[in-house]
């Protein structure tokens, strides 16, 4: 699933056995972002530039 962050409007179709409740959000902006150590994390902008970080070369992420 995509999600387009500057879109007003979503449509989400759930399938299965679902539970609604309350929940912390997954990411707060104060906090670190756990990411594997090895990889690469592509990153797609929306003026269609890509971005590839190599994992190993990274110390840390953290949401600001």
């Amino acid at each position: 699933m995509t999600v387009d962050f500057a879109a007003s409007k979503y449509a989400v179709r759930l399938g299965g056995n679902v539970r609604f409740g309350a929940s912390e959000p997954a990411v707060r902006a104060t906090d670190a972002v756990q990411l594997p150590k090895t990889g690469n994390l592509v990153i797609r902008m929306r003026d269609g530039s890509v971005h590839t970080i190599n994992l190993a070369d990274v110390q840390s992420v953290k949401l600001q």
